[in-house]
């Protein structure tokens, strides 16, 4: 039996905006994704068999059965690879809250692919992966490129942002406890889309200051924020208690419920951290992953 390990680390969204719906039901977003350390650590084995494709997780929350993410990832490789004769292992060691924006399920998906193709010899190319990953998570290819990206389209469309002058910040994430059903999200944001300007599709001002070496502050933004927060009053007052903290900026990640606050010094994360915990706030400090 062969096994590999891998690391599945979340993102936070910077920069939020959907452009709008399209004809096939998904909707075409501009955004940057900023992967994170935090992750769940996923180990995949691989043995003679029948095809069976079984699944363990450490947390309740996740089904351990073929709509798990992970699960429907090792399926479609396989059947793209046209292998019917092993069995495939999944523990999933889950650190990532579920169901919070942070794309917890898309990276162990990704990390299935990624050990799966290792442990098979490597016979696909990375965008390979990626394609069979976009059939199955919109985050997925985003999630096995990592790193710093401009993300378009359905967030299959992705740029990697390289740039050295991008400065050390930590990342406080908050969990108001939860969750905020993603059909439920888009439904609203269908509906803020008919009565807001038109959008063109464009990243201004943050990416700017990316390249400039700044921390990524001053244009946070996330289209979810406008339908969420009113509806959701625990995590527009915990956004607030994120600033009142000591955050340079706060914002939701992707649909939500879990925030993240911006912090210039690691030291004023950790005790942000230590306060909100001692209110019985769930929270973890991170720091960006870095491709360079």
């Amino acid at each position: 039996m062969k096994a590999v390990s891998k690391e599945a680390y979340a993102k936070i969204n910077l920069y939020l905006k959907v452009a709008n719906k399209r004809s096939d039901g998904y909707h075409n977003i501009a955004s940057i994704m900023q992967q994170i350390d935090l992750s769940d650590t996923v180990t995949v084995s691989v043995s003679k068999g029948d095809g069976s494709i079984d699944i363990t997780c450490t947390d309740p929350e996740v089904p351990c059965d073929g709509t798990n993410i992970a699960a429907r990832c090792a399926r479609a490789f396989l059947g793209r690879l046209g292998k019917n004769d092993v069995s495939v292992r999944i523990g999933i060691f889950k650190r990532i809250p579920v169901s919070g924006g942070l794309a917890g399920g898309s990276s162990d998906g990704a990390a299935v692919l990624s050990a799966l193709n290792e442990i098979t010899g490597n016979p696909f190319a990375e965008n390979d992966l990626k394609a069979i990953g976009a059939g199955i998570g919109a985050d997925i290819p985003f999630c096995l490129t990592g790193g710093t990206c401009e993300c378009y389209g359905i967030g299959d469309s992705i740029s990697e942002i390289n740039t050295y002058a991008v400065p050390s910040y930590s990342v406080l994430l908050v969990s108001p406890g939860g969750s905020v059903p993603t059909p439920d999200a888009y439904r609203m944001i269908d509906e803020y889309i008919l009565t807001r300007p038109k959008y063109e599709g464009t990243i201004p001002d943050i990416l700017d200051d990316i390249y400039d070496g700044k921390i990524p502050c001053r244009y946070l933004q996330n289209d979810f924020e406008n339908v969420i927060l009113p509806t959701r009053p625990d995590i527009a007052g915990l956004k607030r208690e994120l600033l009142d903290t000591g955050a340079a900026a706060a914002m939701m990640s992707g649909s939500g419920p879990t925030l993240f606050g911006i912090f210039r010094r690691h030291g004023d994360a950790a005790a942000a951290s230590e306060k909100l915990k001692e209110k019985g706030i769930r929270s973890w400090v991170c720091k960006p992953v870095l491709k360079f």
